[in-house]
């Protein structure tokens, strides 16, 4: 196995973890009324998708932005984006300017119970990156996946 296999191997692992502390009983006392899942929200897709594979039948994850045809720098949110929002406990975005609609809706629907992974600070990132793309950065979705899971099991 080469160093990238193990190193994704080494993260499986520590997100299974998370993931298996999660989901004892103290992880089912914090859970939302929406069916006894954890109300997440991606602000793009990708996100939404690794939120949906890290909490598996205990969340409930929605994309703001699943549409590749989306342009996130024009994006306008609907009443129903800031309901989704509202109601999540856990919020899941890029950074970098490419999705800051999601501040605006955040600051709109404040929540102290929120949890908020913003990738660009959780991967250390200046604001002077140049790619904001940061899903296709090796490396990103399984440090995305091992916040969401310490994250779920905050929750």
């Amino acid at each position: 196995m080469g160093k990238r296999g193990r190193v994704l191997a080494a993260v499986t692992a520590v997100a299974a973890t998370l993931l298996t502390a999660g989901c004892s009983a103290s992880f089912a006392s914090g859970l939302s009324d929406s069916g006894g899942r954890v109300i997440a929200a991606g602000a793009e897709n990708q996100y939404a998708d690794v939120i949906s594979q890290v909490g598996g039948k205990y969340v409930q994850a929605s994309a703001i932005m699943s549409n590749p045809n989306t342009d996130p720098h024009t994006f306008e949110a609907s009443a129903s984006v800031g309901r989704l929002v509202s109601g999540a406990q856990l919020v899941v975005q890029n950074g970098l300017g490419y999705d800051g609609f999601m501040n605006t809706i955040e600051d709109a629907v404040p929540s102290q119970a929120r949890k908020v992974i913003v990738v660009q600070h959780l991967l250390g990132l200046p604001d002077s990156t140049p790619n904001p793309h940061l899903w296709y950065k090796p490396g990103t979705m399984a440090a995305v996946a091992i916040a969401i899971a310490a994250a779920l099991a905050e929750l």
